[in-house]
């Protein structure tokens, strides 16, 4: 699948193999496109720089920024009702921070230009967000 789309990262495998009825973690296809000795999540700077020549890209490049920013705001909305977050976040800004840091043009800065590794990027990432959106624990 991945060798016949090389555009394709892990997310969208996933997505893929939900589709067909195959129920694995998104982790678990990370982890197996690693071990196969392809990038799980290949550069999307590409998509950047194709919807600036093109306005029918670029229109596609801007409704998809809207999906996900919207889809951030569900995931900002599924994480209130946990009831488990800081007091006083906003929705909007939650919904901000997961769609900035998450976004491929942030994974890139720190993963193709910076050097950090897949794994170091996907732990920082979670550990930033627990920080910012979770109560501090009362342990420490």
């Amino acid at each position: 699948m991945v060798r016949e789309n090389p555009c394709w990262g892990y997310r969208r495998v996933h997505g893929e193999l939900t589709t067909l009825g195959i129920k694995v973690a998104p982790s678990t296809v990370w982890e197996i496109l690693k071990r196969a000795g392809l990038d799980p999540a290949p550069e999307r700077a590409s998509t950047t720089w194709a919807a600036g020549q093109s306005p029918e890209l670029a229109a596609i490049k801007d409704a998809i920024a809207q999906r996900r920013a919207a889809n951030m705001r569900l995931f900002a909305q599924d994480l209130a009702a946990t009831g488990d977050l800081r007091d006083g976040l906003d929705l909007d800004q939650i919904a901000d921070v997961v769609w900035s840091a998450g976004s491929a043009e942030f994974y890139g800065l720190l993963v193709l230009e910076r050097g950090w590794s897949p794994d170091v990027y996907h732990q920082w990432l979670a550990d930033t967000w627990c920080r910012l959106f979770l109560p501090p624990d009362p342990g420490t």
